[in-house]
């Protein structure tokens, strides 16, 4: 089995005016690695923030404009078994892509963090 690992840098190129993560570069060479890469059995595309989720109350995520982008570069290079690891809000929790007609596919998102945090101590639950 061929696992293809994918880091992406979304703080060094923001572009705050267009809420584009990654920006043109980086886009290119994510379009170019996934065409490279195609016989892969498993992708792995692991970034320093959420990806999916929407209405998150964390200004670090991807916005619309590079969702729509990711989605595009994943259905241009036809990957499948493609999954996101993402980080950076405390807390765990998983995400799917709203519609497969983005992609092809369901896009999953596995969200991780440290050990030491539960969602509890962000949120009151009473």
């Amino acid at each position: 089995m061929k696992t293809h690992i994918i880091l992406l840098d979304n703080r060094f190129s923001f572009n705050r005016t267009s809420n584009d993560r990654l920006g043109e570069q980086q886009w290119q060479w994510l379009n170019n690695t996934l065409y490279k890469h195609s016989d892969s059995d498993l992708t792995l595309v692991l970034a320093g923030i959420e990806v999916i989720k929407d209405n998150s109350p964390n200004e670090e995520t991807f916005m619309w404009p590079s969702k729509k982008m990711l989605y595009e570069v994943v259905a241009q290079n036809q990957k499948s078994n493609l999954f996101l690891l993402t980080g950076d809000v405390h807390y765990a929790n998983t995400f799917f892509t709203p519609c497969e007609a983005l992609t092809g596919y369901q896009i999953v998102e596995y969200t991780s963090s440290g050990l030491t945090h539960s969602i509890r101590n962000f949120w009151s639950l009473t």
